[in-house]
């Protein structure tokens, strides 16, 4: 046999042996595909199936990555803990239920100085609360009006039939009580003001600032995780209401 014709016949076996081998892959992606895709009908009459109504996850477990990384994206707290629970399982090769007691003791890290970074807000809760509720006896309530003039103002008082309802009251008060509120109203009109440039300046508000600083520290605590997961899960936590791992 010549060199050529044997080159011919090497080359043609390793075609024929290539061509098994891919008919082989494409054999085994279609029998993959059926043994994942439904065999029901999906919709009838513009209305999903019973079969394919029992098929819908009930809970972000049953979700496939794709779906999981997407509702992540939108901002879903009980697809970040989800996300954050799997990829665990990845890095540390656990189990579900032992990556969700990792889970438990991030969200403790989250929560440790959360007292202390929501201050300001109880603050400005308890600031507003307190101002709010005694501007209407020191506007419209004698005694208190009085008391308030006599210390602070030094007003002079109107006559006794000046002072009978709470209007004649109010509209007394009304002249040092007016600049007070009307300076605090637009003192909170300039900050709103400044805050919105300091955003489309990409400076971060305190709320903001307070987040980042919570994600980078749980981040700096588990660096063998991957950063980004670790921030969606810290970001999903407020002192109130909000935790997602509660709440999955």
């Amino acid at each position: 046999m010549s060199l050529n014709s044997l080159s011919k016949l090497t080359m043609h076996r390793v075609l024929r042996s290539a061509a098994t081998k891919a008919h082989k892959s494409s054999v085994l992606r279609s029998v993959r595909c059926m043994s994942t895709e439904p065999t029901y009908t999906k919709f009838s009459n513009n209305k999903p199936t019973i079969e394919y109504a029992k098929d819908m996850p009930s809970s972000y477990a049953e979700m496939k990555h794709e779906n999981i990384i997407q509702l992540c994206v939108e901002g879903s707290c009980g697809a970040r803990v989800e996300a954050l629970t799997r990829h665990i399982m990845a890095v540390d090769d656990v189990s579900y239920e032992e990556a969700k007691e990792t889970l438990k003791e991030m969200d403790k890290t989250v929560h440790e100085l959360m007292h202390l970074e929501y201050v300001p807000y109880h603050l400005g809760i308890g600031t507003a609360v307190v101002t709010g509720t005694a501007a209407f006896p020191l506007i419209f309530h004698r005694g208190t009006a009085e008391w308030f003039n006599e210390k602070f103002v030094t007003a002079d008082v109107p006559e006794a039939a000046d002072l009978e309802t709470i209007w004649e009251v109010g509209g007394w008060t009304w002249g040092w009580m007016e600049p007070a509120i009307g300076q605090a109203s637009f003192a909170l009109l300039v900050l709103q003001f400044a805050r919105s440039q300091m955003m489309k300046l990409g400076i971060k508000p305190y709320g903001n600032w307070m987040i980042s600083r919570r994600s980078k520290r749980l981040v700096a605590m588990y660096p063998q995780y991957n950063s980004m997961f670790l921030e969606w899960f810290a970001e999903s936590h407020s002192m109130y209401g909000n935790n997602p791992l509660h709440d999955d």
